[in-house]
């Protein structure tokens, strides 16, 4: 599917390079044929026979698919990298010379590009991260733990012992100490990224230690947004963005 930021002449450009080849296909066969209608009918059935895998009709995104999809065969690309080196596989840069619509050396510059765009944007998303993180949802979790220990005690003098207050301030306090760890392993995994030599190797890097670490802190304050007040929290909830915006 089609990313939010990408260009639709990129993927249409694909879509009718393989178009464009298989017609070119069918006009071969036919031209030669004396028979028409039969040789139409022949190429249905013969395609489908030999094409007829990549049809599915149920839920495309679920595991059922994927699990279908290796019984019958067919490519399982699980990430953005994977994708990016198909325009590099032999078959695609042959494809492409013979429909006149890349050399070899355009598809390799073209994965190229590709690849530091993917590490520029992973980059960006990191760079940001941290910077929420640190400027933003930090201070604002240790402001509410602050403001919770202020009632925990104001309570605790008039003589009560309020079980749920001290309980959410030892979940607030530790979501503190974890967030903060997970912030500084990204900050020391962003700069590791200079250590990989070559794009590829910073691509994978990206994929594999970057964007796990982003999700791990994501979850974490997926997790705590859910005890900071309201007015405490500085970015707008879940609950905001889907109904108020």
């Amino acid at each position: 599917m089609l990313g939010s930021s990408q260009s639709l002449a990129v993927v249409n450009t694909y879509l009718n390079t393989a178009i464009a080849e298989s017609l070119g296909y069918f006009a071969d066969r036919l031209e030669k044929t004396k028979d028409v209608e039969a040789e139409k009918q022949k190429i249905i059935e013969d395609t489908i026979t030999e094409h007829g895998r990549i049809i599915f009709n149920g839920n495309n995104y679920s595991d059922e698919w994927i699990e279908e999809a290796k019984k019958r065969g067919l490519p399982i690309i699980k990430n953005t990298i994977e994708a990016i080196e198909a325009i590099v596989n032999k078959k695609n840069i042959d494809l492409f010379e013979k429909m006149k619509v890349y050399s070899e050396a355009e598809c390799h510059a073209r994965y190229e590009v590709r690849v530091e765009n993917y590490i520029q944007s992973v980059s960006i998303e990191a760079e940001t991260l941290l910077h929420m993180m640190k400027r933003e949802i930090i201070p604002a979790i240790i402001e509410y733990t602050g403001k919770v220990a202020d009632s925990f005690n104001k309570i605790k003098k008039s003589g009560f012992n309020n079980k749920t207050l001290n309980s959410t301030i030892s979940i607030l306090n530790n979501s503190i100490e974890t967030i903060d760890r997970d912030v500084k392993k990204l900050e020391e995994l962003t700069v590791e990224i200079a250590d990989h030599p070559n794009n590829k190797e910073k691509a994978e890097f990206m994929y594999n230690k970057i964007i796990p670490q982003m999700i791990e802190i994501r979850k974490n304050t997926d997790e705590i947004e859910t005890i900071v007040g309201k007015e405490d929290w500085p970015i707008p909830t879940y609950t905001q963005i889907l109904y108020t915006l």
